[in-house]
């Protein structure tokens, strides 16, 4: 039976509306790969400051550290039975050389609170982007198949009364279409019970009852302008029901062809090849509504597709597919498979056979991590051994940030989008490289005041002979 594809759209948070606000600066100018780079930008801009003052931080508490190094290292062999102790001391140690552990640890209070809401944010914003995808597909069905009745609409009216009750059925029938020109008339159809109108069946007081009355404070004109959006929806309030209906005029397929492209295409697409022209004509109403639904979705890759992967809305994955049903019903969107393979029809291979991904971007991110986690860790090499002390635990923590953040990196690849992927990966990067230049400009510092330091300390040792 010949039928629309019912309406549906995700659910989006206030973190992200913002998120997508960014993210569709890059859209409006290219693709959402780009305003995923915007976007990283972005948030790279408001917390750089706190990860340089951090890298600073830990670098200089690394440098210092070099300088104590003979002192704790002596304790350490002093007290490698007491890890206690070792710490006490330690702490007096750093408190006299006006070094704290703790402060480059500062930044954290601002940058770890700000990355789990920019995860709960982006990755609402993901799949409110990608049901939405699909919501404008399945409107794109709809609405060509609605397209093929012509904007000629009449009304009619009837009244039915329940059993002997006071109550009376009134039912609205707008009809959209020409029975003589049309391929498809649609019929929207309402249904109220209620007390309060012509105790007959008289259509023009059925009509004024419709134009000018309201059943428990709703108005019975804005009723038919929401057949469309409410046909589908089971009601657990009986006073008001909706209805629509397509009836296909099969009588007309030849006269429409010729005027119309979209027609002219289905007819060379479904062949001959039916029992009567009413399944024909059937079959011909669906497939403009798949050809529309395939052209709304190649509009649509043009920007969801970036590099390797066809939607970066879903996982870089091979087993999954760039139209995906698993995603709607994970999100709780209440259409049928059936539904779904209907407006996806001519897109099978994306929906059944194509693989989404190919697993780059997370070993991408998990690596870059990886390498950026290593060189902090031989940066604070020093001051790691020398405070963590002589135990297990203590050799067994250093390994913590290398293997734990990117197996955690590699579980968000497997779970969440391309799109999250990717600025997990750029934000590491671009991390990576200003620790690069930070460290480098520090160490320069710090050399040149280490050599004048040093000056100092000679020209105490030997002084400067004086002339005459």
């Amino acid at each position: 039976m010949l039928s629309l594809i019912p309406e549906f759209s995700g659910s989006i948070s206030m973190l992200g509306r913002i998120v997508g606000w960014v993210i569709n600066l890059g859209i409006l100018i290219g693709s959402v790969g780009l305003g995923i780079i915007i976007f990283t930008i972005f948030i790279k801009l408001l917390t750089m400051p706190f990860e340089i003052y951090s890298r600073i931080s830990m670098k200089k508490s690394s440098l210092a550290m070099e300088k104590v190094k003979p002192q704790l290292e002596k304790l350490k062999a002093q007290y490698k039975n007491d890890e206690q102790i070792y710490r006490q001391k330690s702490m007096e140690i750093y408190k006299k050389n006006g070094f704290s552990p703790f402060k480059a640890c500062l930044p954290m209070l601002i940058t770890l609170p700000l990355f789990f809401i920019i995860f709960s944010g982006f990755n609402n914003y993901s799949a409110w982007a990608n049901i939405n995808n699909y919501s404008e597909m399945a409107q794109a069905y709809n609405q060509s198949i609605k397209d093929l009745a012509s904007d000629k609409k009449e009304n009619t009216y009837s009244a039915a009364q329940v059993g002997s009750t006071n109550t009376w059925t009134y039912t609205q029938t707008q009809t959209q279409g020409d029975s003589n020109t049309s391929l498809l008339l649609i019929k929207r159809i309402v249904t109220v019970n209620a007390t309060n109108g012509p105790k007959n069946n008289d259509s023009n007081g059925i009509a004024n009852f419709f134009n000018n009355e309201s059943v428990n404070g709703i108005k019975l004109s804005t009723l038919i302008d929401e057949v469309d959006k409410n046909w589908y929806k089971s009601f657990d309030n009986s006073l008001i029901q909706y209805k629509i209906e397509l009836v296909v005029q099969p009588n007309n397929i030849s006269q429409v062809a010729q005027t119309n492209e979209a027609v002219k295409a289905a007819m060379d697409k479904v062949g001959n090849n039916f029992t009567d022209d009413t399944a024909k004509a059937n079959a011909i109403i669906e497939q403009v509504g798949k050809d529309a639904s395939e052209t709304k979705y190649k509009e649509i890759n043009k920007k969801t597709r970036f590099l390797w992967v066809s939607n970066i809305w879903n996982s870089d994955v091979s087993y999954i597919h760039p139209l995906s049903y698993k995603a709607l019903k994970n999100a709780g969107i209440n259409i049928s498979e059936e539904a779904f393979n209907k407006f996806t029809d001519n897109l099978s291979y994306e929906r059944d056979k194509k693989p989404n991904g190919f697993f780059i971007i997370i070993f991408l991110s998990a690596g870059a991590l990886f390498i950026s986690q290593y060189f902090i860790t031989r940066q604070s090499k020093t001051q790691n051994e020398l405070m963590q002390g002589n135990g297990k635990a203590a050799k067994f923590m250093k390994w913590i940030p290398l293997i734990l953040i990117p197996a955690m990196y590699i579980y968000f690849g497997f779970t969440y989008s391309m799109a999250y992927m990717l600025y997990l990966f750029l934000s590491s990067t671009i991390s990576f490289i200003s620790n690069l230049i930070v460290n480098s400009i520090i160490e320069k510092k710090f050399m040149k005041k280490e050599a004048i330091e040093i000056k100092n300390q000679y020209n105490k040792r030997i002084p400067t002979i004086k002339k005459g």
